[in-house]
């Protein structure tokens, strides 16, 4: 029978390529670098050239708030096998 983790944390909701790519840059001794992200899409859904992104601000407070509980480090444990 799988065990159940009670969590609704943000970090919670990521997929496991994001948490495999983060053990990464650490193992790298990347972790300390900047960081970029893109965004993007392939038709302009109006057809005008141009695209409205809302809600900036809000992603990157998250971002900067974001972490995982002890029963989200237990599942990646148990789940994934990861054992940091």
């Amino acid at each position: 029978m799988r065990k159940t983790y009670q969590d609704n944390s943000l970090a919670s909701y990521t997929d496991v390529y994001r948490i495999k790519m983060v053990e990464t840059y650490w193992q790298d001794n990347m972790h300390y670098k900047k960081a970029l992200f893109e965004l993007f899409f392939r038709n302009s859904p109006f057809r005008n050239g141009y695209g409205l992104f809302i809600g900036l601000e809000s992603i990157a407070n998250n971002i900067k708030e974001i972490k995982f509980t002890d029963n989200g480090i237990d599942n990646l444990r148990d789940v994934y096998g990861y054992e940091w």
